[in-house]
């Protein structure tokens, strides 16, 4: 299947689509195997969607009559859905090529009264866009219309409710609370620096600090300055137990992640979420590196016997977990990112940790014996 219809320089999706376009029995299964994809994400392709031959030609007509021209696939959907107001965010995703969710998503789809965009369309007129972003728009629109809301917002600019809630313009704050605010702010300056280490400073010269005022001065989402190590609560007592840890083995240029192994490998008993403050981390990213997975002596042993049956040898972490798991089928892609240090999900994706039962894999073996390797490369023995 996959030499009658070679890959010829197409990303994975396109290369899916171009398959199931000669293949059309072809299930996004077999499709995610042969362009070394996960099948959840060719399965909602546009292509993969099952469509009577008479609907099919519906939406052809739609997309003849507002054609693409060169539009973004989000933008020729919207000029899809104001050619064709009933137009369902579902079918404008399979003319367009994109998945359903992320074109729902967009305010061209959010059902609004012709009242209702009346109104939307008279506030968007005594505040125009005049080449502003999207988000200065929102901002503008607000400082005119103090009582907008980012719902309203966001469908008059065009853009996610969540983007524009997310501004600081749609914090309401007091004069006196903003007079507060921009006193902290003016007391620990910017200068040049990102929005979270902005964040850490303020909270580092105002310790009573909550991560929502931080998050209204800097401009950024409370959630995402919460879960910053600098706001996680601690004791002296705590904070002098961890100041003690790190010291025992310090960073020494090492990034965030390899100096949480080192720390872990030093301190056996450390957990994801002290690794995550000591490292300046969130513990999610911590939590999930191979070191903190706790694994008994005797499966230590176990990984390691495998490990060295088969030696790294130079390859990369997946190249090295393939291999592993030629050498022992039963491998499960868990133990395998144990033994190659990597995310369990990474290893989980590749085909050679997909269940394929020996019938199936005889059918793949007979079409790649009809184009044997030779010596190339995957990508070039995938474009034969």
């Amino acid at each position: 299947i996959a030499a009658t219809t070679p890959r010829q320089g197409r990303r994975k999706g396109p290369w899916a689509d171009a398959l199931k376009k000669a293949n059309p029995d072809l299930s996004a299964k077999d499709a995610a195997r042969i362009v070394d994809a996960a099948t959840n994400i060719i399965s909602r392709r546009a292509a993969f969607q099952v469509v009577s031959a008479q609907e099919q030609a519906r939406l052809d007509k739609i997309a003849a009559t507002t054609p693409q021209q060169g539009l973004s696939k989000g933008v020729w959907a919207d000029a899809l859905k104001r050619a064709n107001p009933d137009l369902s965010a579902k079918d404008a995703a399979r003319i367009v090529d994109a998945i359903t969710t992320d074109i729902a998503r967009r305010p061209t789809f959010q059902v609004v009264s012709a009242q209702e965009q009346a109104r939307l369309d008279k506030i968007a007129a005594t505040t125009p866009q005049q080449g502003l972003s999207k988000g200065a728009w929102a901002d503008a629109l607000k400082e005119a219309n103090p009582g907008l809301g980012a719902k309203d917002a966001a469908r008059i600019v065009d853009a996610r409710q969540v983007e524009i809630a997310k501004l600081a313009a749609f914090h309401v704050v007091s004069a006196q609370e903003q007079a507060r605010l921009d006193k902290i702010a003016a007391a620990t300056p910017r200068q040049g620096r990102r929005k979270g280490p902005w964040a850490d400073a303020l909270k580092k010269a105002n310790p009573d600090l909550s991560a929502k005022d931080a998050a209204r001065i800097v401009d950024a989402a409370t959630n995402i300055i919460s879960r910053r190590p600098t706001f996680q609560v601690v004791s002296a007592q705590e904070q002098a137990r961890l100041d003690e840890i790190a010291a025992t083995t310090p960073r020494q240029g090492r990034r965030k992640g390899p100096w949480a192994d080192a720390l872990k490998k030093a301190n056996p008993g450390l957990s994801a979420k002290d690794a995550a403050r000591i490292v300046d981390a969130r513990q999610d990213e911590i939590a999930s590196r191979p070191a903190f997975h706790v694994v008994s002596a005797q499966e230590q042993a176990r990984l390691d016997e495998i490990a060295a049956t088969t030696p790294r040898q130079g390859r990369r972490k997946g190249p090295w977990a393939d291999a592993l798991k030629k050498a022992n089928p039963g491998l499960s892609a868990k133990d395998a990112a144990r033994i190659v240090d990597a995310i369990k999900d990474n290893i989980a994706r590749r085909p050679a940790f997909q269940v394929v039962s020996a019938q199936e894999q005889a059918r793949l073996d007979q079409i790649a014996a009809t184009t044997p390797r030779q010596g190339r490369s995957n990508a070039v023995w995938r474009t034969r």
